[in-house]
């Protein structure tokens, strides 16, 4: 009896110790292929490796099943681990186009042990050398009404530099560069390829009226992996803004007037108000709602934007713009007149003619005055100061705020002699935006 119990003592211990490696490779360590590079291209080998702890190469047989759509296999070979008692199975497989990489899994014979070994899933792109940037953008999804910060970034994938960033300033909005982010150094991207998504640029967005407003227009001038010079843009969008809601008066913004809420007070640890600062890209919106105003008839919706803006900016709305179409239908009328009295007198109705001939008189003086109001070379201006001689760095000068209108008296090479009320003086062209 003692002897039955020693020699089935010994069978287990020996089956133990004989299958002792195929427990530790298919419990402690889960068989898996994994991906032997970080990432999977259509123009090159998608490599994956197993590891066998405790088996010799010849002691290791894999059987493949069927390849899915799009992807080959292209080899495999089976090699011993240097410096450990392991076999290594390396399997190369060729993918025709961009895809999740799903492969059935494999079927392994390990020591006379049957058993399955899933591949792990990645992501096949396409050649680097053939993709190009692109751009996205994320705007966080709620209710917009006019007059909110509408506070979104501009991301792009795809690129090794971005050498240019450009947009359009929207119309019946205020748009503000808020961020711009640097990604022409390798290692802020962590890698030769890389293909999340890279901010790039923030922009703070205020639609100042109600309706379906587009995303401005974004293009990013950037280098691609395959060294080209691309121009992306970013994807059309639309959002629907709706109109405020009319506040209680202890919800009331600090900053008064009808679109005061575009630009509300900031509040700090002890409550105090911060200034509002008026950037280039307000001045450079005014400027083009100014424009805009200018091609319009007076009492026109552009009119009261751009005193609505001027509100927003914490201004007192300025001077209106002359009106170019009301000029020329001034101009057209007197003309039109002046044509009717000649033509009155020649028929000898003298009474009538003299009456006619004196409106046209009036109608073409009028149209003369507005018109040399609108020929007038006007600007708004960046902000600075205006110097008593076209020299930078000057000790001495005229500060002028940002936003302001003036008159443009002279140009001369990058400088331009305005006139604001009682001063005069120089200021770069460049600090000016010009009132088409």
């Amino acid at each position: 009896m003692e002897k039955s119990r020693a020699r089935t003592r010994a069978f287990r211990a020996g089956l133990l110790a004989l299958l002792l490696p195929l427990k530790t490779f298919s419990q402690e360590q889960a068989p898996l292929f994994i991906p032997a590079q970080e990432f999977f291209f259509t123009s090159s080998d998608c490599v994956f490796e197993l590891i066998v702890p405790g088996a010799e190469p010849g002691e290791v047989q894999v059987t493949l099943d069927k390849m899915p759509q799009d992807v080959s296999f292209s080899s495999m070979r089976k090699e011993s681990v240097t410096g450990e008692s392991a076999a290594k199975i390396t399997a190369v497989f060729k993918c025709a186009k961009s895809m999740t990489l799903i492969l059935p899994p494999a079927r392994a014979t390990v020591r006379g042990k049957r058993m399955s070994v899933p591949f792990q899933n990645v992501q096949v792109y396409d050649d680097p050398r053939l993709l190009k940037p692109e751009l996205s953008v994320s705007i966080p999804e709620e209710n917009f009404m006019t007059g909110d910060h509408i506070v979104f970034t501009v991301s792009i994938r795809y690129a090794v530099q971005v050498l240019d960033i450009a947009w359009d300033l929207p119309e019946d909005a205020i748009f503000t560069e808020t961020a711009r982010y640097e990604i022409t150094e390798p290692v802020t991207r962590g890698a030769e390829f890389y293909p999340d998504e890279i901010p790039v640029i923030s922009f703070d967005w205020q639609p100042l009226t109600a309706g379906s407003h587009s995303i401005p227009g974004i293009t990013v001038t950037a280098t691609s992996y395959g060294g080209a010079k691309v121009e992306a843009a970013v994807p059309r969008m639309q959002i629907d803004v709706e109109p405020q809601k009319d506040k209680s008066p202890d919800e009331s913004p600090a900053y008064s007037g009808a679109f005061a809420y575009a630009f509300t007070r900031a509040q700090t640890d002890n409550d105090e108000e911060e200034t509002i600062s008026i950037s280039a890209e307000n001045v450079e919106a005014l400027s083009k709602l100014r424009s805009k105003e200018r091609h319009s008839f007076p009492f026109s919706k552009a009119r009261k934007i751009r005193a609505r803006t001027e509100e927003a900016l914490g201004m007192v709305p300025g001077a209106n713009e002359p009106s170019v179409p009301l000029t020329m239908i001034i101009l057209l009328s007197g003309a039109a007149a002046l044509t009717l009295g000649t033509i009155l007198l020649a028929i000898r109705k003298k009474s009538s003619g003299t009456a006619v001939l004196i409106i046209s008189m009036m109608l073409l003086a009028l149209s003369l005055g507005l018109g040399i109001q609108a020929g007038r070379k006007t600007a708004l201006f960046a902000g600075g100061t205006v110097s008593a001689v076209p020299e930078e760095n000057l000790s001495t000068g005229v500060p002028l705020e940002a936003a302001r209108r003036v008159y443009i008296q002279e140009l001369a090479g990058e400088w331009a002699y305005i006139r604001f009320e009682e001063t005069y003086g120089w200021v770069k062209k460049d600090t000016l935006f010009f009132i088409e």
